[in-house]
């Protein structure tokens, strides 16, 4: 009796390690490398690339990631993100992106920010949400179909006004 509960206990304990292993090894190869936490420089400008080589989406699915703007001394952001295409972006048409800053919302398309980027002026905000949506309503054509691209980040930060 007591051998069956530990042989339960140790099958337990391997598939939880088996899922958990998997889950990182998924994690790692999925290929999105955005950054989730960025401290800006002390000359005010911050600039950063970030590379996007797979999102894996399907009709009616969506990803999100966030940006985290660290610093204790600044009041507002200047904040723009330059949609880069890399390679294949037979995709483009088809993902749709929503950019928050703060209490600001932008919906395009993923070829429409790779035409025109995206720029935050005065934005009051710490967080950067970027959400990668494809609607349910894309079918078949887009199976197959890939995209990679970099985001290029620019922020400058101001700084709060001393009393006198």
């Amino acid at each position: 009796m007591k051998s069956k509960i530990l042989i339960y206990i140790l099958s337990g304990a391997l598939g939880l390690t088996v899922m958990v292993g998997a889950f990182f090894i998924l994690k790692q190869t999925i290929g999105v490398e955005l950054e989730s936490s960025i401290e800006l420089s002390t000359d005010g400008v911050t600039e950063k690339e970030m590379s996007i080589v797979g999102l894996d989406l399907i009709p009616g699915t969506s990803k999100e990631y966030v940006i985290n703007l660290l610093a204790d001394d600044a009041s507002s952001y200047d904040i723009s993100l330059d949609f880069k295409k890399k390679g294949v972006d037979s995709l483009k048409e088809y993902i749709h992106v929503r950019v928050t800053v703060g209490d600001v919302t932008v919906n395009k398309t993923l070829a429409e920010l790779f035409e025109k980027g995206l720029n935050f002026v005065d934005a009051n905000a710490d967080k950067i949400y970027i959400t990668y949506l494809m609607p349910e309503s894309v079918g078949n054509e887009a199976q197959g179909k890939e995209i990679s691209f970099n985001i290029k980040l620019t922020v400058v930060k101001w700084y709060k006004k001393g009393i006198d």
